[in-house]
């Protein structure tokens, strides 16, 4: 892994790199046997200015002759910037209603990076809330109207 991601403390301030999750392992079929195959299946989210052939090259190197590894699905890296015409109107009608936008950086960990191939420009916005994706995940009512109106105005605006 240290091949192909730097560590967290070798991270510049902003974090922008690349990264990688071990998101599941399997091997075998019962508890008693050594088994015979394994499985990892892998994350990576590579940052703009990557190539993810010469990426996917390395992990092959790394894990060397004894094991294959299979690419199964990929997308480029989003940055859609301050420049660009569709997030300078959000950010304008967020001021509207009175709110200060701010941008940051997601690290690929919304699905909307596989329509940019489509052209689509990514802007993501959500309602107050928190304990994203787990039991204890909230959302403020109020706020849901609010980004109602929001989204309402912007789609308007542009359409």
């Amino acid at each position: 892994i240290d091949a192909l991601v730097p560590r967290k403390e070798d991270h510049p301030e902003d974090h922008w790199v690349n990264t990688f999750t071990v998101g599941k392992l399997e091997s075998g079929t019962m508890a008693n046997q050594v088994p015979d195959t394994a499985t990892a299946l892998c994350d990576f989210r590579l940052v703009e200015g990557t190539d993810s052939d010469a990426f996917f090259e390395k992990i092959q190197e790394v894990i060397g002759d004894n094991a294959t590894a299979t690419f199964l699905v990929g997308c480029s890296a989003v940055d859609m910037g301050t420049q660009n015409g569709e997030v300078a109107t959000y950010k304008e009608v967020l001021q509207k209603h009175g709110l200060t936008p701010s941008l940051q950086v997601a690290y690929g960990s919304s699905d909307a990076r596989y329509f940019t191939k489509h052209g689509a420009i990514i802007i993501m916005g959500q309602p107050d809330g928190g304990g994203h994706h787990g039991i204890h995940e909230w959302v403020s009512i109020e706020s849901i109207s609010k980004y109602d109106a929001i989204v309402r105005e912007y789609i308007d605006t542009v359409a």
